[in-house]
């Protein structure tokens, strides 16, 4: 993994390639040495046959399979397999015997077959269809070969621009729930500031400056992948504070959040629909409700709880109600697949959803 980190792909491919090359090549020289003469027309034959085995492989790998397989036009890659199979032992039938005539291997198979002989067992030398049986079946093995790993390529590449497209889709997910903030809670925001002008200006001071932070942190800090846990939670606190001035006594909302939360990144916005939602379908201002809000960053995690009250005009809202909270179940998933655990409970009278992310 770390030698994947530190080479690009295409170096790795390329790498790979020369390793196997070296493999072919210096590997027989190895095996072969002290046991039968290596040198002369018998490597010559060898390196040939090598030769003309990687010109049928890379001749598949680099063009019948990307330009007919990969195209659908199957029938024509497996006629080409076939004659290209054919091709190359031809080539080798004929120039083996005329540019390596001594071929010390053959004299030696025929030496021993000459002694058996003479002591009654009579053997027989290996076939010109028996040489072309496994010279067919070696190249199908290599046109195989070549083919399994353009699909592995073919299939890893589509991983990734899926992957690309779910990025950019969610990017786009998320500028909309910035919109999806922005303009109704600013608004709202606005009104009972000025009206809070006339009955408490230190508070309409504080009311400014917290507005302030959660629109700076809006323009700036949401345009990169993560964030500081720290920064997220002093958005959501000056969140929720803006929001508690157009609640009544009737609402009763707690909120607990982490004093300390070191070296701690997460993705911007991450929490922010759910207790967007709180507000939005879990207060009345005719009946007694509540909106309790936990945080806890422990050693293992992040461990997040959001309560509302529930009533009868929204039973039917659930968590994929609305682009906020659907956004943030796939940045979940797309961001820390199984390292998190997004569970939601629904009751008569209450709302819960409990986001565990282990980090």
């Amino acid at each position: 993994m770390m030698i994947r980190k530190l080479i690009p792909d295409k170096s790795m491919e390329l790498l790979m390639h020369l390793l196997v090359a070296l493999l072919i090549l210096f590997v027989p020289l190895i095996l072969m040495s002290g046991t039968i003469e290596t040198t002369g027309a018998f490597l010559g034959r060898f390196y040939l046959r090598v030769g003309l085995y990687a010109l049928f492989f890379y001749t598949c790998y680099l063009y019948l399979v990307p330009e007919f397989y990969m195209k659908g036009r199957r029938w024509v890659f497996l006629v080409l397999i076939l004659a290209g199979t054919v091709l190359i032992y031809l080539v080798d039938d004929y120039l083996s015997p005329r540019l390596f005539p001594d071929d010390h291997f053959r004299q030696m198979i025929d030496t021993v077959t000459k002694i058996m002989a003479e002591k009654g067992v009579h053997l027989r030398p290996p076939s010109r269809e028996f040489h072309a049986v496994g010279f067919i079946i070696i190249n199908l093995l290599l046109a195989g070969t070549a083919l399994g790993l353009r699909l592995a390529e073919a299939l890893s590449l589509r991983e990734k621009e899926k992957k690309e497209l779910e990025k950019q889709h969610l990017a786009t997910e998320l500028s909309l729930l910035k919109n999806q903030i922005s303009p109704h809670f600013f608004f709202n925001t606005l009104n009972n500031i000025y009206a809070l002008t006339e009955i408490d200006t230190g508070a309409s001071q504080q009311s400014i400056l917290k507005l302030s932070r959660l629109m700076r942190y809006l323009l700036y800090e949401t345009d990169h992948a993560a964030t500081p846990l720290k920064r997220e939670i002093d958005f959501l606190n000056d969140y929720i504070d803006l929001m508690r001035l157009r609640l009544s006594d009737k609402v009763a909302v707690s909120v607990t959040m982490p004093s300390t939360c070191e070296n701690v990144e997460i993705p911007p916005l991450l929490f922010i629909p759910f207790v967007e939602n709180a507000f939005k379908h879990g207060i009345s201002y005719r009946e007694p409700s509540f909106i309790h809000i936990a945080m806890e960053c422990q050693s293992d995690g992040i461990h997040f709880r959001c309560a509302n009250s529930r009533f009868n005009d929204n039973k039917n809202d659930n968590l994929a109600g609305g682009i906020g909270l659907e956004n943030a179940k796939k940045r979940l998933d797309l961001i820390y697949g199984r390292n998190h655990r997004l569970q939601v409970d629904a009751s008569a009278s209450e709302y819960v959803v409990t986001l565990n992310i282990t980090l």
